[in-house]
């Protein structure tokens, strides 16, 4: 898309801090993170460790300003996106 003059970017989040879980399970509305009860203390804790909401916000604006390909929110998450780029690069050429 580059030749139009359209970047693209990937969002790929690792933990964010968004009471997703608490959220969802007070709401009305049906909708509800499948998540035993004991597992929910954990998982909690897991997102907590991840940057807030408006940190992510500047950190997308921020990889869209400066053209950037992949915006990734913690670091724990690049060896993963790093091995999948590696398996698609090379199936790619398996196929070619």
């Amino acid at each position: 898309m580059a030749r139009h003059g359209i970047d693209v970017s990937v969002l790929c989040p690792g933990p964010v801090d968004t009471d997703i879980v608490t959220n969802t399970r007070l709401s009305d509305g049906g909708a509800g993170v499948a998540l035993r009860d004991d597992l929910v203390p954990a998982v909690e804790a897991f997102l907590r460790s991840g940057p807030g909401v408006d940190a992510v916000g500047e950190m997308v604006v921020a990889g869209i300003e400066s053209g950037s390909p992949w915006i990734v929110t913690g670091e724990e998450i690049r060896p993963h996106l790093e091995q999948r780029r590696a398996a698609l690069l090379d199936s790619s050429r398996s196929a070619g």
